[in-house]
């Protein structure tokens, strides 16, 4: 699968049930886009090839802990997909399994 903004809105609209335009932004090794929708604004992250998932919990347990405090600042939110996952896996143009978040 070839990762343009099309393909990113279609993955959105289809996993999470979220209408919008996707963007792409600059990333070091990930694949990151902004999505723009009637409801918010979003980040969908698409891990680079090496990134194990159990790192990718690690930093939603850290998220979902930070969120969940009374410190009277604003965090990052885990949004699940329809299905209630928290990562979904894709695979790229080139066969490799990706995973991915919102």
């Amino acid at each position: 699968m070839v990762f343009d903004v099309d393909t990113i809105s279609s993955i959105i609209q289809k996993h999470y049930g979220i209408k919008g335009r996707a963007t792409k932004l600059p990333g070091e090794l990930d694949l990151n886009y902004f999505v723009e929708a009637n409801d918010g604004q979003y980040i969908f992250k698409i891990a680079n090839i090496r990134e194990e998932e159990k790192n990718l919990l690690l930093q939603h347990a850290v998220i979902n802990h930070l969120s969940n405090q009374k410190f009277g600042l604003a965090t990052s939110a885990i949004i699940k997909t329809i299905t209630r996952e928290e990562i979904i896996k894709l695979v790229d143009d080139e066969g490799n399994d990706r995973v991915a978040r919102l």
